[in-house]
């Protein structure tokens, strides 16, 4: 028999493992402070497609993806389709606990 995992306390924002790992990987290659973190989880409360992007952009960090001036700072989906990867996009309609 499964425990029934608890109901989050209100105001907090429950995701997966795998986007957590996608979203502290982003916020390391991007240098975020607590502050830049708390501003995008509020950005993902609201708008569940930013979820896409983060884990789109995880996914081109993890395909040597890096802007520079020599490169001419790419987008990230100009780049992912350069070097033919598809984004993300299972996360924009799920529903997760706020």
């Amino acid at each position: 028999m499964k425990c029934p995992l608890p109901k989050p306390a209100p105001g907090t924002f429950t995701v997966s493992r795998e986007f957590a790992a996608d979203f502290a990987y982003v916020a390391q290659m991007e240098h975020w402070d607590a502050a830049d973190i708390a501003e995008f989880k509020e950005v993902i409360k609201k708008d569940r497609r930013m979820m896409d992007y983060i884990a789109t952009l995880a996914l081109a960090y993890h395909n040597w993806y890096g802007p520079t001036e020599a490169n001419g700072y790419p987008r990230v989906y100009s780049w992912l389709g350069e070097v033919k990867l598809e984004p993300v996009t299972k996360y924009g309609d799920v529903t997760v606990s706020i």
